[in-house]
């Protein structure tokens, strides 16, 4: 027999949009805030990335590894009856799979790029 639990609930907060702090237009290439992509540096990684069971997605952000632009999700646990978020407990998660790793990541080639359905 199988059980099935069923959660009713929600978050009650009024959402906010969060600004980012401005970022100096002088001398962007020496900032660590802003990545230039080059010839040599220009991969990004195409990663699925999930919340594990009672987590929610709160944060998103990309960042510089092996000159790769990664992904990374924070999750935090939420009780979903009170409908509150445990913010101490978020943890950011991203798959650092990187050239030097056991198991490299695999280069999808892509066929005629300039054709937008390819």
């Amino acid at each position: 027999m199988n059980a099935h639990v069923a959660y009713s609930g929600g978050v009650e907060s009024n959402p906010v949009w969060l600004e980012p702090k401005p970022i100096a237009d002088t001398n962007l290439t020496a900032s660590n805030q802003v990545f230039t992509m080059s010839y040599e540096q220009r991969a990004l990684d195409l990663d699925s990335l999930s919340a594990p069971d009672g987590h929610v997605l709160t944060g998103l952000r990309f960042r510089n590894i092996g000159g790769h632009i990664n992904l990374e999700i924070q999750v935090t646990p939420i009780q979903f009856g009170r409908g509150q978020l445990i913010t101490d407990r978020s943890v950011w998660i991203a798959n650092d799979n990187t050239p030097a790793s056991q198991r490299p990541r695999q280069l999808l080639p892509i066929i005629m790029p300039d054709v937008p359905t390819k």
